[in-house]
């Protein structure tokens, strides 16, 4: 008897599926399936690796991770961004949004900044699915990107917008790839609009965290004009005129651009009701890039690379303008003397005449508030208008000499610039294709207690490993009660205490027991014994048991003292497990590190052969155009930092060079891709034509 085989059960679906029997559509979807599982499962162990790795607090910078924190408190406290000063709009708003979202969700920052780059990982991945019909090639490409060591670095433990901005860079390329590239047929009209609304949401928020956002102009520019190739290609194919479906596109394009006006038009709002100003962020106002482009154009006597408004140029505005003078306390005092040593200091100038431009805004800025112009906004913009008028007057009169009028942060171009900035490629390649981020892990946190709990607050657990811990037992007498003990560091360095003082049964007010916890034993810390008024001190090191201590009306005994090696609140299996999970990234790391040179230069090959045969070999249009972004995202990135590195501070350093780290491996994945398909291609037309 012949037996049927049905689709309907479970048994017979394997039995089919393993008989090559079962449709196409089915072996896909259960292919689909499983590419899901795994891609979650690699977010989760992503995810859990991050884990490992806590916030690394620095709670005296008041210009940066401090800065972001105290603008997120403020917003969760329902203040907008608190009182105004200048630092309230010098940033934008972008990343104390993020944090305050994270907080709210009760998410880990840095984990919450892992889950918005694997979430913008998951939707370049499915767009390359889509490109290339592949689901495995998604698949790795979400792996590759699942475990890129760049947000593992130290240098991204800190509360920075380069957390935040790795992830949004690569989702707002994502969408935007999602909106050009992949075809729009069996897509509904809803679902359309919700990603270019999301494209044009998140263009916002990406252009409100940094303020180099133009750098990805070029990669959105290549996405578009292969959208705009891809229509004219298909033009016979949809029925419908290659006018009718450029001029789609162009209307397709007012979405994002009305979203991402009406999120900055919304923030500009508040700015304006909170504060009198409609701007997202002074530092891209008009007033104060005329202000800064006008001290600018002033030539030099003796030109210093990085010196902006040097001493002599300096002297040249106070005889012109009433408005410069008053800067003059603060430039010439001891706030820009601050300024000046910190940025001569780290970029190694010996004779530094002026502050460094990348210090000398802060110093403007805190010298502008110093002459009280910083009491509001609308004052503040008042003040830069005023003084790049009487600048740029004195210039156009010819009674200073200047270059041409200016309005603009970026310095003056010299020519020399161009092979300086080419110099520091090299440099800037090794770091970029090396992984060459110096130290995976986070670092002890750093700074005044009070800040270090706002931190803990808004951004959860802050890295602060096990410190060497004793714990202390005696007994203190004192003939007149009663006591106090407490520890105290001489030189007001950070510490742990718990001290427990239990008073003798039957004994009178002077007579305790005390046991006492404590991480404070260097040299500096003290054990202070407070009786009657009176007050003494004893080192902590010289405290040990059976050791006794007498005083005309005070005698303190040390019963134990027992070494307990961690700080109490830092289990010793916590440490055990985030050991391991530096241990797996750190190798990781030596992996990307290996291979990543040698297989992006494998990848560019690959583009570079699938440009030379698209016309006789079928390659994956949409696939090729996303490889040539990226690559327009990378050699843009690199272009931007070694010029910054020439011009104006350093920029060659892993916080500013990871943004370009998933559209390096994005690149380098679908290059490989394309040479393997170039090169299968090559061979079957051999093949023919040799047949």
């Amino acid at each position: 008897m012949r037996v049927q085989l049905s689709p309907t059960t479970p048994t017979s679906r394997w039995r089919l599926l393993a008989a090559g029997m079962w449709p196409r559509q089915s072996i896909a979807a259960v292919g689909g399936k499983i590419a899901i599982a795994i891609c979650l499962c690699l977010a989760a162990f992503s995810l859990w690796l991050r884990s490992g790795i806590q916030v690394f607090a620095i709670g005296f910078t008041p210009h940066d991770d401090q800065l972001f924190v105290k603008l997120a408190s403020f917003l969760r406290l329902g203040v907008w961004l608190g009182p105004y000063d200048q630092l309230t709009l010098a940033k934008g708003v972008g990343y104390p949004l993020f944090i305050l979202a994270a907080f709210e969700a009760g998410i880990p920052l840095k984990l919450a900044e892992q889950g918005l780059y694997l979430a913008a990982a998951a939707l370049i991945a499915r767009v390359v699915v889509r490109l290339s019909r592949s689901v495995w090639l998604g698949v790795l490409l979400f792996a590759c990107l699942a475990f890129n060591p760049a947000p593992w670095s130290w240098h991204l433990a800190r509360v920075i917008r380069e957390g935040e901005y790795v992830g949004l860079s690569l989702l707002l390329v994502a969408l935007a790839a999602g909106a050009l590239l992949v075809r729009q047929e069996g897509r509904s009209t809803w679902t359309r609009f919700a990603v270019l609304a999301a494209l044009g949401a998140v263009g916002a928020l990406y252009w409100m965290t940094r303020q180099e956002g133009l750098w990805l102009v070029p990669t959105l520019a290549v996405l578009a004009v292969a959208a705009c190739i891809e229509a004219w290609r298909t033009r016979h194919d949809s029925g419908r005129g290659a006018l009718h479906q450029v001029g789609s596109l162009v209307a397709a394009a007012a979405v994002p651009t009305i979203a991402f006006a009406v999120v900055l038009g919304a923030v500009a709002t508040k700015n304006y009701t909170k504060y009198g100003v409609f701007i997202t962020n002074e530092l891209e106002s008009a007033p104060f890039r005329a202000a800064y482009g006008a001290l600018s154009r002033i030539t030099h006597e003796h030109w210093q690379r990085y010196i902006v408004f040097p001493d002599d140029a300096r002297e040249k505005a106070y005889a012109v303008s009433a408005a410069a003078r008053q800067l003059r306390p603060g430039l010439d005092g001891e706030l820009g003397e601050v300024w000046s040593k910190g940025g001569c200091a780290q970029l190694k100038i010996e004779r530094c005449n002026g502050v460094p431009a990348g210090w000398f805004v802060w110093a403007l800025r805190d010298s502008v508030a110093a002459a009280g112009h910083y009491s509001s906004a609308a004052r503040a913009l008042a003040y830069y208008r005023w003084l790049a008028a009487e600048i740029n007057q004195a210039c156009d009169e010819g009674r200073i000499a200047c270059l041409p009028a200016r309005a603009t942060m970026a310095p003056p171009f010299r020519w020399h610039y161009v092979s300086d900035a080419i110099a520091n490629v090299p440099s800037l390649a090794e770091m970029m294709f090396n992984f060459d981020y110096t130290e995976i892990g986070s670092r002890p946190a750093d700074g005044p207690q009070i800040w270090l709990h706002g931190f803990r607050e808004m951004v959860g657990p802050l890295f602060e490993p096990a410190k060497p811990t004793a714990l202390i037992g005696g007994t203190v007498r004192a003939k007149a009660g009663p006591i106090d003990l407490a520890i105290h560091d001489r030189e007001g360095a950070s510490y742990r205490a718990d001290m427990k003082i239990n008073p003798q049964t039957g004994s009178d007010a002077g007579v305790g027991d005390f046991e006492l916890t404590t991480d404070c034993l260097r040299p500096t810390c003290e054990l202070i014994v407070r009786w009657a008024g009176n007050e003494r001190g004893f080192p902590v090191e010289g405290l040990a048991a059976g050791a006794a201590f007498v005083a005309a009306d005070m005698e303190l005994r040390i019963n134990y003292m027992m070494p307990l090696h961690r700080s109490a609140d830092r289990p010793e299996a916590v440490e055990r497990r985030q050991q391991r999970q530096l241990e797996i990234m750190r190798a990781i790391g030596g992996v990307y590190a290996a291979l990543a040179p040698l297989l992006g230069a494998v990848a560019a090959l690959g583009v570079l052969l699938a440009l030379a045969t698209h016309r006789f070999i079928k390659t994956p249009h949409g696939v090729l155009a996303l490889a040539l972004a990226c690559a327009a995202a990378l050699m843009t990135r690199a272009a931007l930092l070694a010029y910054i590195q020439a011009t104006s501070f350093p920029a060659i350093i892993p916080p500013y060079v990871a943004p370009a780290s998933p559209f390096l491996l994005t690149f380098v994945v679908l290059g490989l891709y394309l040479g393997v398909l170039g090169l299968r291609g090559l061979y079957a037309r051999w093949r023919f034509r040799a047949a």
